[in-house]
Order: C-alpha cells, then sequence, then structure tokens
C-alpha cells in the first residue's frame, strides 16, 4: 500500500505543480495590460488625487461621467489638454504633473472619466 500511496503523492504534486505553472504564465500575460494601468493610476495618484477625487475648487471630479461627458462634447479631448497644459482655474499650468506629456494627459483625462 506504500508504494501505491507514493506514487500517488508524486502524482498530485506534479498535476498542482502544473496547475501553478498555468496560473503564473496566465497572470504574466496580463500583467502588461495591467501596468499601463497602474502606471496611469500611479501618475493620477501623485499628481491629480488631492482636487480631482474630492472636486476642490470646482475640478471635475474622478468617476463623475456625466462632468467629464459634458466637457469632452463641449470642448473636446484637444482642447482639454490645453487646458491642463496652460491651467485652469485653481489648476496650475500642468496641474501637478511637469513631466506629463499630451499622451499621458489625454490618458489622466480618460482615466478620470470612468
Amino acid at each position: 500500500m506504500k508504494p501505491v500511496r507514493t506514487v500517488l503523492c508524486y502524482v498530485v504534486l506534479v498535476l498542482s505543480s502544473t496547475v501553478l505553472l498555468a496560473c503564473g504564465s496566465k497572470v504574466g500575460s496580463t500583467k502588461s495590460a495591467n501596468s499601463q494601468v497602474s502606471a496611469v493610476e500611479n501618475t493620477f495618484n501623485q499628481s491629480c488625487v488631492s482636487c480631482h477625487l474630492s472636486g476642490m475648487a470646482g475640478a471635475p471630479r474622478k468617476g463623475d461621467t456625466a462632468e467629464w461627458a459634458r466637457r469632452l462634447q463641449a470642448k473636446g479631448m484637444p482642447a482639454l489638454i490645453d487646458s491642463v497644459k496652460q491651467g485652469m482655474g485653481a489648476m496650475p499650468p500642468m496641474g501637478m504633473c511637469s513631466e506629463c506629456d499630451d499622451e499621458t494627459i489625454e490618458q489622466l483625462i480618460v482615466y478620470m472619466s470612468k
């Protein structure tokens, strides 16, 4: 009975390892897709959260889809990007993200609008 038990343990170990390896490769394939989101979220948390989470000084709040849709409809993305670069209301030029380029600003606007 002991040899059967040992073989059974090896089979379980091999199957478990195979499942874990399959899970690990699946996580690795989605990591690059999530890294883009994480970079935008990280920039938001470093540069935008203090005003755009609470709506301080009239800043459109993150997740206020109606307000962001209204602004995007009224101005369009290029004008919103220019507003960020030039400053608007209490927001200084470039907001709090002096290293952001136009693409990053657009990604931040899209992130905040959801």
